[in-house]
């Protein structure tokens, strides 16, 4: 059994609809809170570069975030052993879904990279596909994760869709297992710098 799934019982996926921040400002700050995330991990999708800010993190968490965007992000507050796997771009990842692939549901290509995207995070968690959840959190100054799922303290938001019927079968891509090695997992027992 991986690490993450042996610390966690669900998977809520956050895609982050917020446009990247125009070249020179300073990059977008996102706070993340766990306090009420219980056995749910998350699984952060965005587009442009951010910085996670942790709130109410217990040491003792395990492989509660993992984190997928063509761009840079950095992770403050993190114990070791927080971060499961993140796949970007900019750390040499290879091509990696993003916000953009959900919003584009016309595009069975960026459909395909999308729906494979979460198929290999549910495989890293040993959970089924079918009980993944896709919340859409527009401009989130914070978020909220809890056992049954994410919320923001600007616009609280309710489950958007399961996978299942975002990827339904007929058009998703299968992953095959040389796309599983491009998630690069982070062991519980290494420090997050």
């Amino acid at each position: 059994m991986s690490e993450p799934a042996r610390y966690n019982h669900a998977l809520h996926v956050a895609i982050i609809d917020a446009p990247p921040a125009p070249i020179g400002s300073p990059t977008p700050r996102i706070t993340l809170d766990l306090k009420n995330a219980g056995d749910a991990a998350v699984l952060l999708i965005g587009e442009g570069p951010t910085i996670w800010s942790l709130r109410n993190v217990d040491a003792s968490q395990k492989g509660k975030l993992a984190i997928e965007a063509p761009a840079s992000f950095d992770v403050e507050n993190a114990p070791a052993g927080l971060l499961a796997g993140f796949k970007s771009e900019a750390f040499g990842h290879g091509e990696t879904t993003s916000s953009g692939d959900y919003a584009a549901a016309a595009s069975a290509d960026r459909n395909r990279r999308f729906c494979s995207a979460l198929r290999r995070w549910a495989s890293l968690y040993r959970l089924p596909f079918t009980e993944l959840g896709i919340w859409i959190l527009k401009n989130p100054a914070e978020i909220k994760v809890s056992k049954n799922g994410l919320s923001t303290t600007d616009w609280p938001q309710s489950r958007a869709m399961d996978a299942q019927r975002k990827c339904d079968p007929r058009v998703e891509l299968r992953p095959s297992i040389e796309s599983n090695r491009n998630i690069r997992s982070v062991p519980l027992s290494g420090m997050l710098r």
